[in-house]
């Protein structure tokens, strides 16, 4: 068994030594959190350290910058966390970004739910509401979500609802500002160990595929790979440099086993011939159901048993 790993490991590192890693850019400095990576890795979207379309900052890094770094920061693409967007409103900056931020007062009631404003707008949205226990569970934690006061402009994705189901303030919102920067931002802080790890407010179907599709939105273009539904699968995409095939390492970090592996994929690769790298070191032609951007592989996810996948463009 040792040994027949080993050839499959030889095997992926002779696969990806001509391949860059892509998806969204974890944009951090020296010294600063990179707390998007646990997110990201739970929801099953891919991401890489530079040179990313989408940049997902969080937790102290825009403070340790200038307002001049943070000015060209907001003129691209940017998904932010509460505690990075609260940081930008105290540069003076709050016009970038589409709203005001500010912590939560203690009097204001908690919220128990954040709901989808308008579900019919995004796909694969079958629950608009979302427990929201944060305050309860957390009741410690400073600041573990911000108040979103949006301007005129600014597009409410959802919203913090009280028991009654009323609005309370947003939880999720995005604008384009004008300098064409396209700019979400999440009320949750990501510094909050909590938030990051074990929160059903973070964690579910329903919040996985807003932030799948609210980071298209801010990127302008499809993520080359997506886990669906399959819940705490970590995934990275590797894209070789000719850009004719492209390597996908899926880890179900679950307990639960999925059979099979649904996948949504960027429509240039949508033809691709599906391969999987087996034990023994050796890609074997795979059956996929394709619909859309959707693709079935015929093959079990299981609790850290990585697949390999392999997407070979036909020319």
């Amino acid at each position: 068994m040792f040994k027949e790993e080993l050839n499959r490991l030889k095997a992926l590192k002779l696969a990806v030594s001509d391949c860059s890693i892509g998806g969204c850019e974890i944009f951090r400095k020296p010294g600063n959190s990179n707390n998007w990576v646990q997110v990201m890795g739970r929801l099953g979207i891919p991401y890489t350290s530079t040179n990313g379309n989408v940049k997902l900052v969080s937790g102290d890094i825009i403070k340790s910058m200038s307002k001049e770094e943070t000015i060209k920061l907001l003129k691209g693409r940017v998904f932010l966390d509460g505690y990075a967007a609260l940081q930008i409103c105290k540069k003076g900056l709050s016009g970038m970004i589409g709203a005001e931020i500010s912590s939560v007062e203690k009097t204001l009631i908690p919220p128990f739910f954040e709901g989808v404003r308008n579900p019919q707008e995004y796909k694969n949205i079958s629950n608009r509401l979302m427990y929201n226990y944060i305050w309860a569970f957390n009741s410690g934690a400073k600041d573990a979500y911000y108040k979103l006061e949006p301007f005129v402009g600014t597009e409410i994705i959802t919203d913090f609802l009280n028991t009654k189901n009323q609005p309370l303030f947003p939880g999720l919102v995005r604008f384009e500002n004008a300098f064409g920067g396209r700019i979400a931002i999440m009320a949750f802080n990501l510094n909050d160990n909590y938030v990051c790890t074990r929160a059903i407010s973070m964690f579910n179907y329903t919040k996985k595929e807003l932030i799948r599709q609210v980071i298209e939105w801010v990127g302008g273009d499809p993520l080359p790979v997506f886990v669906k539904h399959t819940p705490n699968a970590y995934c990275i995409f590797n894209r070789s440099k000719a850009n004719d095939f492209a390597i996908v390492v899926v880890i179900n970090l679950g307990s639960d086993a999925f059979d099979p592996l649904t996948l949504d994929i960027a429509p240039e690769w949508v033809n691709s011939r599906f391969e999987l790298l087996n034990h023994n070191g050796k890609w074997s032609r795979v059956s996929a159901e394709v619909a859309d951007r959707t693709v079935k592989v015929n093959t079990a996810l299981k609790l850290m048993n990585p697949v390999i996948l392999k997407l070979d463009k036909q020319t």
